[in-house]
C-alpha cells in the first residue's frame, strides 16, 4: 500500500533512488562474479554477456523502473550512485581491455564506446525480452558476444568506402 511504502522511503524520490541503487549493485556483483569464476578473457566476455542479459531478464521489473525514471532522480541524490557506477564502468572497460590484450578485440576499438554499446544492446533488454520468447538469456548473451567480437557483415562484401563518407 502507499502508506507502507512511506513508511519505508520518505518520498518518491527516496523509493526510486533505492530501486536503482539495487539494479546498481546487482550488476556489479554478477560483474564481479564473472571476474572471480575465471582468468580466461574469452570465457570472461561470454560470462559477462550471458550474466548481464540474465540479470536484466530476472529483474525486469527493476530495470523498467530503473531506465525509465532515473532522469528524475534529482544531482544529489544520483551523486550517491555515481560511485558504483563509475566503479561499474571501469570493471567493465577493464574486462574489455583483458580481451585487448588477449586478441580477441581489435586494439584500435576505443574501450569506452565498447562498453557503452554492451551497455545498451544488454541494458535494453528490459523493454524486450519476453520469458516465453524463443530465446533464453544465456543464448542472447552468446549471439551478442558473437555479433561484438566476430561482426555483423558478410566477410564476402567489400568494406564501407570511409572516404565516402
Amino acid at each position: 500500500s502507499k502508506p507502507g511504502l512511506y513508511h519505508h522511503w520518505p518520498n518518491k524520490e527516496a523509493l526510486l533512488l533505492s530501486i536503482v541503487g539495487i539494479t546498481g549493485a546487482l550488476l556489479l556483483r554478477q560483474l564481479e562474479d564473472v571476474k572471480a569464476a575465471t582468468a580466461d578473457p574469452e570465457q570472461r566476455m561470454r560470462l559477462f554477456m550471458r550474466g548481464r542479459i540474465a540479470v536484466v531478464a530476472r529483474h525486469q521489473d527493476l530495470f523498467t523502473v530503473t531506465w525509465q525514471e532515473r532522469a528524475i532522480l534529482g544531482s544529489g541524490s544520483y551523486s550517491r550512485l555515481a560511485a558504483t557506477a563509475e566503479r561499474y564502468r571501469d570493471s567493465v572497460r577493464s574486462l574489455i581491455d583483458d580481451a585487448k590484450e588477449a586478441g580477441l578485440i581489435r586494439p584500435e576499438v576505443d574501450t569506452h564506446l565498447l562498453m557503452l554499446a554492451i551497455d545498451g544492446m544488454t541494458g535494453c533488454a528490459y523493454f524486450w525480452y519476453r520469458e516465453q520468447g524463443a530465446l533464453r538469456p544465456a543464448e542472447i548473451g552468446d549471439a551478442f558476444r558473437d555479433m561484438l567480437l566476430g561482426g555483423v557483415a558478410d566477410p564476402g562484401l567489400p568494406g564501407p568506402d570511409i572516404a565516402a563518407n
